[in-house]
Order: structure tokens, then sequence, then C-alpha cells
């Protein structure tokens, strides 16, 4: 997996805010509203968006499993909701009153905790959203199914619509992070038809966390297989999984050539890991998994079935050790012309070389720029690790 690196991160950061936060803090404030009123309070329904706060209601009273029927227009909703509180309900299955609170401490000085929630650092992450919930006493299923009513990715396309447009407009990465081989690409025809896209995987299922539902740093650009196919309904967590907007392999993880005859055919390509076993970077690599398989749902190589996606690229590989080997062989002649270089003019010329013949990134930051740029490094370094010389 590779890390994705967004430059100017500041000023990208308060972009995504401002294009997000009236939008979010309106469904707060729809949340807030419906709770009040199921606590009793009185509600002015003359600057409010009726239809929106009514059905906020009504998911309220569903969801804590009471099936009321409520009357059309406005004193028809009131006079219903005045009679649903005074007969026997189920709103003591939630924490209304800490969900009103969770929602005022959202909304207080200038929505500053919700902002900071849109553009948290992913290292972060599940710490705010844990503390946020415990504070207000409202981390059971009940509470967080609540809590989705105002931070329903799937379902409020005027704010998921804007998320997806920033993400295509900006192109934090042209590869998928997780595998490292497909593009993520979002391209329309000249009518405006959508000819091929990717999905945004939120790396905390939006379901278990909503309130990270719309972070910046909890959604990752993925190819289809990757996120619907290998993770699927796997749930993420930061103890076993990682987070392309925080961590990477890098060098912690190496591919490496099997079976290498004297020409340089390859049998096949195995996983390395450099980490040790036990640290909690190597159980966010690959779990508890001490065997060269894809075995579990713990760690990204195992979700994302990384071993077996390169198992057979033996082809590649072979590829780049022979095109490597030829170039050693005819270095000699070149030992002058190289001595006339200054050192970064050698290494320029000879990574400009690298990209064009194997239309790869060689350096780790730019992995995200070409599709197998990882493994094609790491084939190289294994090359030139056997042949010193």
């Amino acid at each position: 997996m590779i890390r994705i690196r967004i430059n100017n991160v500041q000023q990208k950061k308060q972009e995504y805010e401002n294009a997000l936060i009236n939008l979010v803090a309106f469904r707060v404030s729809v949340l807030r509203q419906s709770l009040s009123h199921l606590n009793g309070v009185a509600v002015d329904f003359s600057t409010d968006d009726f239809v929106s706060f009514k059905a906020v209601t009504k998911h309220i009273i569903n969801n804590v499993g009471d099936n009321f029927t409520i009357l059309n227009g406005r004193p028809g909703y009131t006079t219903s909701i005045t009679n649903y509180l005074a007969s026997v309900n189920s709103l003591g299955n939630i924490n209304i009153t800490g969900l009103i609170q969770l929602c005022n401490t959202l909304l207080a000085n200038n929505e500053q905790i919700l902002r900071n929630i849109l553009t948290e650092d992913a290292s972060n992450l599940f710490v705010l959203n844990e503390t946020l919930l415990n504070n207000h006493v409202v981390n059971t299923q009940e509470n967080i199914a609540i809590i989705k009513l105002a931070f329903d990715y799937q379902n409020f396309d005027e704010i998921s619509g804007p998320i997806k447009t920033y993400f295509r407009s900006n192109n934090f990465t042209k590869i998928c992070p997780y595998c490292n081989a497909e593009p993520v690409i979002h391209q329309t025809n000249l009518a405006g038809q959508v000819v091929r896209s990717y999905e945004l995987d939120h790396f905390y299922d939006k379901a278990r966390y909503p309130l990270l539902s719309y972070c910046l740093f909890n959604l990752v650009p993925s190819d289809h297989t990757c996120n619907v196919t290998n993770k699927g309904g796997t749930q993420f967590s930061d103890d076993f999984h990682l987070n392309p907007h925080h961590l990477g392999y890098t060098h912690r993880i190496r591919f490496v050539p099997i079976g290498l005859t004297t020409t340089y055919e390859v049998d096949k390509v195995e996983v390395k890991i450099l980490e040790a076993p036990g640290t909690a970077l190597y159980r966010r690599i690959t779990g508890n998994n001490n065997t060269n398989a894809d075995i579990g749902d713990l760690g990204n190589l195992n979700v994302f079935r990384i071993r077996s996606k390169y198992e057979e690229e033996t082809y590649r590989a072979s590829r780049i050790l022979k095109l490597f080997h030829k170039e050693n062989k005819g270095l000699k002649p070149l030992k002058k012309y190289f001595r006339l270089l200054k050192p970064a003019d050698k290494k320029t010329i000879y990574i400009k070389w690298y990209e064009n013949e194997l239309n790869v990134k060689f350096n780790p930051d730019n992995f995200n720029d070409k599709a197998f740029s990882k493994f094609c490094r790491d084939i190289h370094d294994y090359y030139y690790l056997q042949n010193k010389s």
C-alpha cells in the first residue's frame, strides 16, 4: 500500500472545509431540532426546512422501534408529535439528552468541532470519534444510528456530491493506493457521460462510524476490486489496518523474485515482510498471519490479496531483471563519461532512463502516479543488491 501525499495540505484542508461546512452544519442543526422537539421543546417552523425536519423526526421514531404515523402539514405534524410523546413510546432506547448535547458541541463556536472532524488527520480519527461519543454517552448502536441521520453519506447527495467533485478535481492519486496496480480515474465524454470512475472507500465504515463519514482523511480513492470485492464489509481498525492517508508499506515489505535462472527467468514473486513480528506496524501489514499466503481479513496484505495479485507478475519481474542486467554489462564504456558528470546529474539521468524504460516512478513519494511503481522499484533494488559491483 502506498501512502497518499497531498501537496499544500493546509490549503487543501481549508478548501474541503469551506466546501462542506455549511451543508453538514445544516444537517446537524436539523437533527438537533428534531431531537429537541421529541424532548418536549417547542419548535418554530417559520425558519426551518420543514420537509427535512419531519423526515428526520420520523426516522428517529422508527429507529427507536416505534411504528407511528405523522399527519401531513405543520399543524398535523405538531398534533402527531404531541400525541406520540403523551403515549407509551420507546425514546428511552436512546440517550436523547446526550445526542442533543453532541449536536450542540458540534455546532458551538462557529462549528469548530465539526470543522475539526472534516479535516482531522488520519492518525487521530479513531480517538476523536471515540472521545466525542464517550463524552456524551452516545456510543451504543442505537445512538449511533441516530447520529447517522445527520451524517448519511449514502443518501445525502447534496453532501456526497461535492465530496466526489472535490476528490475528482484534486486527483490526489492516479493509482489505487491499496494495490498500486489499478487506476483511479474519473473520466467523462463530451456528452458528460461517465466513461470510467473509481470508488471512495471509507476507511472507517460509514455505518459504524458516521461521524467520520465526511472526513477528508477517512476517504480513500480506490479501484472497485479493492474496495468492493476485497474489502467489502470488512471492518477496518487502527490496530489491524493501514490508512493510506497515514502510513504506507514503504520499505517494510519488498517484492522478491523467486526461482531465478541464469537468464533471469522468474518462477514466482513473493512478498517479504521486513517489519518485526509483534509490532503495531506488523499487525497492520499482515495481522497475525505468519504465512506467505493471503489468510484472514486482518492486515492490508491479506484484505487486498496483495500476495496473490503479484505472485504471477513473473514476466514483468523477468523483463526488469533482464533490462538491468543488459545495461549493467554495457556500463564500462560509459564510466569515463559518468566521471565527468556531477553527482546530481548522474542521478537525474539514471532516474529519467529508468522511468522512460519501465513507465513507472522511481521515487516512493511518486509511486501513486504510475501503476506497479513499488513492484518495479523493489525488483530493481533486488537486482543491485545481488550485483553490488
